[in-house]
């Protein structure tokens, strides 16, 4: 599940998100990343410029995310993604993020998030990718539409997609990285490869 977030600019109402997302998040054993502007910072080395503030006035963000099993995604990029004056002094802070919870990087292990540059905002956007730069390239499976007619390839499909053992729980991306195995399997079994594409044209 996704959940985009906005941290109310008032305190005490802010407060009361965290509550309702605690309530919510403690029972939660699925899947789940928070991504938003939470206008809130875990201490003060996440921001820069302006007086210190309380390590208490960080206590209920923190307690929030620890309560929900939130972990921040790995991330590249200027992490201080606002910037803007107060009582004309210049501040920055992290206020934009993300954070998943155990299953979520069970099923994205290489998720992060990437900081980009400002574009007529005063918060940088944040994307945010299932799967590292190198694994977007290398390694990567590719599905070869000749498979379609090859014997036995939807069988196999099938038989991954539904697989008894793991039907409770499973998602979707484990569903298709079953069947990416199982194609895999099938292709080194009848020696199918794209260097064998002169073979079937």
């Amino acid at each position: 599940m996704y959940r985009c977030l906005y941290g109310h600019p008032n305190i005490a109402e802010r407060k009361n998100v965290w509550e309702i997302l605690l309530r919510f998040g403690t029972s939660r054993k699925e899947s789940w990343l928070m991504l938003g502007d939470f206008n809130e910072i875990l201490s003060n080395d996440e921001k820069l410029g302006g007086p210190r503030r309380s390590e208490a006035s960080f206590q209920d963000f923190s307690d929030m995310l620890k309560g929900c099993g939130m972990i921040e995604l790995s991330s590249s990029g200027n992490s201080f993604t606002w910037g803007g004056k107060r009582n004309n002094v210049w501040i920055q802070s992290k206020l934009d993020r993300s954070f998943g919870n155990k299953e979520r990087f069970r099923a994205f292990p290489a998720s992060n998030q990437r900081f980009l540059e400002k574009r007529g905002s005063d918060h940088r956007p944040v994307l945010i990718n299932l799967v590292s730069s190198q694994e977007a390239y290398r390694g990567s499976f590719r599905f070869d539409k000749r498979l379609l007619h090859q014997p036995q390839v939807r069988e196999a499909v099938v038989k991954a997609w539904n697989c008894p053992d793991q039907s409770f729980g499973w998602t979707v991306s484990d569903r298709i990285r079953s069947c990416r195995k199982s194609l895999s399997k099938w292709k080194k079994e009848h020696n199918f490869n794209s260097k064998d594409s002169r073979a079937f044209l």
